[in-house]
């Protein structure tokens, strides 16, 4: 019982301070939003999921095609991104390169908008998916009600 709190309290924590830390004044001045969001639709897309999907069959712990969707759509960008961001900018400034220059005013906008696109689309995608099983299963036990009265209605009519 204790784990999953502590996981929880983490995971919390974590989500607000990239929250508190994300630069949105610098997704209006480094790009066109429209770009930002196409840049988070390519990277949801091309990033994980042609790969997983180009080498399911050989990755044991992946069964069918479904499940190989599923794990090359679900896989968040988060603290991870953040660290590497952290250390190319160390990398840059090892280089010389000062905060006025393009590649260094570009890349923490392109990481934290990447970072909440992932948390948007994969916080969004558990409750519609949800919902879409959820209603599934309803219209999958409709049918099936409605099978088993027809074939009774078959049978009695034998019957008789």
């Amino acid at each position: 019982m204790v784990q999953p709190t502590v996981d929880l309290a983490l995971n919390l924590g974590i989500f607000v301070w990239i929250g508190a830390t994300m630069p949105w004044q610098d997704f209006v001045s480094t790009f066109a939003l429209w770009k930002f969001i196409v840049m988070g639709i390519a990277l949801l897309l091309f990033r994980r999921l042609p790969a997983v999907l180009l080498f399911y069959r050989i990755i044991p712990d992946i069964a069918d095609l479904k499940e190989a969707v599923f794990t090359g759509f679900f896989g968040p960008i988060g603290v991870g991104a953040l660290f590497y961001l952290e250390v190319a900018l160390q990398e840059f400034q090892g280089m010389g390169l000062s905060n006025s220059n393009v590649m260094v005013r570009t890349i923490k906008p392109v990481v934290y908008f990447s970072i909440l696109s992932s948390v948007l689309v994969h916080g969004i995608s558990i409750p519609i998916l949800q919902v879409f099983l959820k209603s599934t299963k309803k219209l999958r036990n409709k049918r099936r009600q409605r099978l088993t009265a027809a074939s009774t209605l078959d049978t009695e009519d034998t019957v008789i």
